[in-house]
């Protein structure tokens, strides 16, 4: 049984520079962990990938990206190894710290992602305008956003492909649901905001070790050349006191 694994999904469109930059990235900060390749459209690039279209599904896929968590769920039941934790690791993440480092304050937790999206505390999130497409599982409406960055136990990735099934709700609303239905707590990661977003513009490459979502490009050092300092803070009440990365003035 590992500690956790890698979850490492990617796309024929992915630029194969970049693939393998943050793939050599991921496997050289996480050299004990098993990191898992996943494809759902395409050829395979990477060494070990697993093309779930060899899986039978009732999921709609036409979508790649709109269905991309269904990638895990189809993973998770053919699996062949175990962990005690999953991390969504897409293939556009960059990654620069380790990640049992990056999710220090979050390992314990069983679900969680940088922003949950509840209708409560943002109704006016993209996503919900699929609220009917949940039909009874309506009143559990949540969000994991991004995708990209997700941590999840490994109960609580089981509860999910063995919950309801949805057939056609975008990932981040049907994960985020099938998580709140089971039962579980969606923990936020304020840490990750500003290195982990769905779009480029939201997040600064810097010298600052984490996780980075999205980099599409190959990065050079003067890419993130911000000197850091470290100081420590204290995160709200629910985190322990971590060490934070500042960029020198």
């Amino acid at each position: 049984l590992h500690e956790y694994a890698l979850m490492f999904p990617y796309h024929s469109g992915a630029p194969r520079s970049v693939l393998l930059q943050n793939f050599e990235r991921a496997r050289k900060f996480n050299p004990s962990a098993p990191i898992v390749p996943l494809i759902h459209d395409g050829e395979p690039v990477l060494p070990d990938t697993i093309d779930v279209r060899a899986f039978p599904t009732r999921f709609i896929t036409d979508d790649k990206w709109r269905s991309c968590d269904s990638i895990v769920y189809r993973w998770f039941a053919e699996r062949k190894l175990d962990a005690k934790r999953y991390v969504i690791y897409e293939w556009d993440m960059y990654g620069s710290q380790p990640v049992p480092e990056f999710y220090e304050t979050v390992w314990n937790a069983d679900v969680a992602c940088v922003a949950p999206q509840t209708p409560h505390a943002n109704p006016t999130w993209y996503w919900f305008r699929e609220v009917s497409r949940l039909g009874e599982l309506a009143p559990f409406a949540t969000g994991l956003a991004p995708w990209a960055g997700v941590l999840l136990s490994a109960r609580a990735l089981r509860a999910m492909c063995e919950g309801p099934f949805l057939p056609d709700v975008a990932c981040e609303l049907r994960a985020g649901t099938l998580a709140a239905h089971a039962g579980f707590e969606i923990t936020p990661m304020p840490f990750a905001q500003g290195l982990i977003s769905y779009h480029p513009r939201r997040i600064q490459l810097s010298s600052q070790p984490g996780l980075y979502h999205p980099i599409k490009h190959v990065v050079r050092s003067e890419d993130a050349p911000a000197p850091v300092r470290r100081v420590s803070i204290a995160t709200p009440t629910r985190y322990r006191t971590r060490r934070v990365w500042l960029r020198s003035k």
